[in-house]
């Protein structure tokens, strides 16, 4: 792996952990939802993440803080606790207005 590197582990209702070098910078907390299927929801959970973070420089993720970090994983994560609630993959994917509507509703696990 790349020095350097972020790495995401996603662990369903639990939420999310992110790691660099080997070391945990930040959690996030899953979200409570009645999920239906979770196919898709690892892919969503990383196409989310990737838009969180587009227009980012090598140099800007290689300092971003746990506090950022976390507002990433809320994202992803939300987006792919909408995904747990609807039957199919791709076509399950949230717009962003979902995702804010998702978030503005604060369903965290426990």
């Amino acid at each position: 792996m790349k020095e350097g590197a972020l790495v995401f582990v996603i662990l369903g209702p639990r939420g999310p952990s992110v790691y660099r070098n080997g070391v945990r910078l930040a959690d996030a907390a899953g979200f409570e939802v009645r999920a239906v299927e979770t196919t898709g929801c690892g892919d969503c959970f990383m196409a989310a993440t990737l838009t969180a973070i587009a227009g980012s420089s090598i140099a800007e993720l290689a300092q971003v803080g746990a506090e950022a970090l976390r507002s990433v994983m809320r994202f992803a994560n939300a987006a792919a606790a909408i995904v747990a609630t609807r039957v199919g993959a791709a076509e399950t994917n949230p717009s962003r207005q979902e995702v804010a509507e998702f978030l503005a509703g604060e369903r965290v696990s426990k």
